[in-house]
């Protein structure tokens, strides 16, 4: 049973449609950005929305089509708000004017290709966004989440993974 089908109509949806606005959504702990591990949001000016996360098991690639909503988002009552004290949160940053993001915006989404394992290419491991000379990588394995630049990048190689 493939999960490719049901995850690649999301992503179908958008090609063709225009980056308005990026964000990422990363682990905060006591103030400090956990920049090792992130979901990936993409907006598009028609409205629609790709939110991409770590998925089932810690090594699939979920694919939404809902804005990430913020669990822990204020107003919190107190004992939320301990909670993200000791714990910490996963809040959205909007990364739109960021420098290697900045050329993705404006820019049309010419492709949407899935990256898979070479020996499991049934499963979506991530996916490769194509948008004018810009190619943008986000996979999953062993429950992180990597943001690569390039068509082959070597993160890509190094753990058995390939665009399909």
């Amino acid at each position: 049973m493939t999960q490719l089908p049901s995850q690649l109509a999301v992503l179908e949806a958008v090609v063709g449609q225009t980056v308005a606005a990026i964000g990422l959504i990363q682990y905060v702990y006591q103030d400090v950005v956990d920049d090792s591990d992130c979901f990936l949001q993409l907006t598009m000016k028609t409205g629609s929305v790709v939110l991409l996360s770590t998925g089932q098991g810690g090594e699939l690639v979920r694919v939404d089509d809902k804005p990430w909503e913020d669990p822990f988002a204020e107003p919190l009552d107190d004992v939320n708000r301990e909670y993200v004290r000791t714990s910490g949160k996963w809040p959205f940053f909007d990364v739109s004017t960021r420098d290697d993001m900045a050329p993705l915006i404006g820019e049309a989404l010419h492709e949407i290709r899935p990256i898979v394992a070479v020996d499991r290419p049934d499963r979506l491991r991530g996916v490769q966004l194509h948008s004018g000379a810009t190619f943008l990588n986000y996979f999953i394995e062993w429950d992180e989440a990597y943001l690569t630049w390039g068509q082959g990048h070597n993160k890509l190689r190094e753990f058995g993974f390939v665009v399909i």
